[in-house]
């Protein structure tokens, strides 16, 4: 969820912030002195989970978050598919 928030492009970049940001260990529920997850062990549980239940696991979390107006709900979907014009 963190990393679809804060835009964080990869598992070893949310690792390697982990480590160095404190407001992003509370916000995880990492405590101070505890190693924070490693990228493997994050693969691993989506992989377990699978697509379909991780998608509908952010989608409850994020309707929960907009419904306690800590984030909004407006979203901006762009799609890179390159198409030729109208002629």
């Amino acid at each position: 969820m963190i990393k679809q928030l804060r835009r964080i492009p990869s598992d070893r970049e949310l690792y390697r912030r982990l480590w160095n940001d404190e407001a992003l260990r509370i916000i995880c529920d990492i405590e101070e002195k505890e190693k924070p997850y490693h990228p493997s062990q994050l693969t691993r549980f989506r992989n377990k989970v699978g697509p379909k239940r991780l998608t509908d696991i952010m989608n409850k979390l994020i309707l929960e978050l907009v419904e306690s107006d800590i984030i909004k709900g407006e979203t901006l979907a762009l799609d890179a598919t390159f198409t030729r014009g109208l002629e």
